[in-house]
């Protein structure tokens, strides 16, 4: 079984929109939708924004369904001059630009408890996803990509986090899926569509370009199921 999670409605409504024998089940206050695509068994839910519903929803998912995968698509901010809007960034590893016990001695983004900071896709799911990206035409760069619970939309933050973790996009959620899936033991990958620059300009175009860059990911998100 396959699951995909997004944080917004317009990040997986084309999913949904093309599976077939649904049946639908709300757990914590998020619906999961399990039917099939291409004849693969799928589950897909809308998680909400931030990390916190992200976790909620990656944590009921294993629990209940038991995914061999789950794959966390949307949009994120770019942090390279290599990706911009309607571009896909494809995690080979995630990181929580926001968690911060330095004052402790730790290095910014540690993650207490398993002690890495870093938290490694599972490669051969990235690998496809990079594939599927660029079958499509879709100009695509693989690399970290960073979450924190905040819409970045400054320079200073911007350059932060590509400069602490060498990151190539920003969002709200990756991480806390990761995070989730590697105390779990279960494989998992990011696909990210560019949606905006993360910065005091460009951030202004974020509604104009949101619908886009979702088509763009649930383009490759369907030829991944396909051939996973």
């Amino acid at each position: 079984m396959i699951g995909i999670i997004g944080a917004m409605q317009v990040e997986v409504e084309h999913i949904k929109a093309v599976m077939t024998d649904v049946e639908t089940e709300t757990i914590s206050g998020i619906e999961f939708c399990r039917g099939k695509i291409s004849g693969k068994d799928m589950v897909a839910a809308k998680c909400g924004i931030g990390k916190v519903f992200a976790s909620v929803c990656a944590e009921a998912m294993i629990l209940r369904y038991n995914p061999d995968v789950i794959v966390n698509i949307g949009v994120a901010g770019t942090l390279t001059n290599e990706l911009n809007t309607t571009d896909i960034a494809v995690a080979k590893s995630v990181v929580h630009h926001d968690l911060d016990t330095s004052p402790l001695g730790d290095p910014i983004g540690l993650i207490s408890g398993v002690n890495i900071i870093n938290i490694e896709c599972d490669k051969k799911v990235s690998s496809l996803l990079e594939k599927c990206v660029k079958s499509l035409g879709i100009n695509c760069k693989a690399g970290v990509i960073a979450s924190g619970d905040q819409f970045v939309c400054t320079t200073e933050r911007k350059n932060f986090i590509r400069d602490t973790f060498n990151a190539i996009a920003c969002e709200m959620e990756g991480a806390s899926i990761g995070h989730v899936c590697f105390i779990n033991g279960t494989r998992f990958g990011v696909l990210r569509a560019i949606s905006d620059g993360a910065d005091e300009k460009s951030h202004m175009d974020y509604d104009k370009f949101v619908p886009l860059a979702a088509k763009n990911s649930f383009e490759v998100i369907k030829r991944f199921i396909e051939e996973f």
